[in-house]
């Protein structure tokens, strides 16, 4: 269509080439895609407005350096409620990538870091980026939505690094 593609900094290097960053833990998996012409990059907590909507952007990298979530307020009346679009935080990965390897440290941390700030976030909506969480399985309206998509897939994150640490 020519629009516009907003995506987080770190991603718009991939998305313009259409090559997955060699850095990120499913790199090789997936086939190149036609690159994006038109990306902006948006820092984390940086805001666009969309008609009446304040949307800001959340950093949570780990499932790939430049996943993004994104935050607003949906109003109908006096009644609002935070809404989160929660980008993957699956540990997906290539077959012969080790979370636990040497060097990649960094994506580990990542993945800690997201899974605290999603726990921070004001969550009375929540949407996840793909379906490989059944959202009966949330406890949509219950305490914490985005708290209960996060710890399942640390559980996940630790799982693995246990299986990895196995000789």
């Amino acid at each position: 269509s020519g629009a516009t593609v907003v995506a987080g900094v770190a991603a718009v290097d991939a998305l313009r080439s259409g090559e997955s960053d060699p850095h990120d833990p499913q790199h090789g998996l997936v086939a190149g895609f036609h690159g994006i012409g038109n990306v902006r990059g948006i820092d984390d907590r940086e805001t666009i407005t969309l008609g009446n909507t304040t949307i800001t952007a959340i950093a949570t990298p780990g499932h790939t350096r430049g996943s993004t979530s994104w935050t607003w307020q949906a109003c109908v009346a006096d009644q609002c409620r935070n809404v989160v679009f929660a980008s993957s935080v699956n540990p997906v990965s290539a077959d012969d990538y080790r979370f636990s390897a040497p060097g990649h440290e960094p994506v580990v941390r990542s993945f800690r870091e997201t899974f605290r700030t999603l726990r921070a976030l004001p969550c009375d909506i929540f949407f996840q980026s793909h379906s490989g969480t059944p959202l009966k399985n949330l406890k949509n309206g219950g305490p914490s939505p985005c708290s209960d998509y996060a710890s399942r897939y640390e559980s996940i994150l630790d799982a693995r690094l246990a299986d990895e640490a196995r000789p």
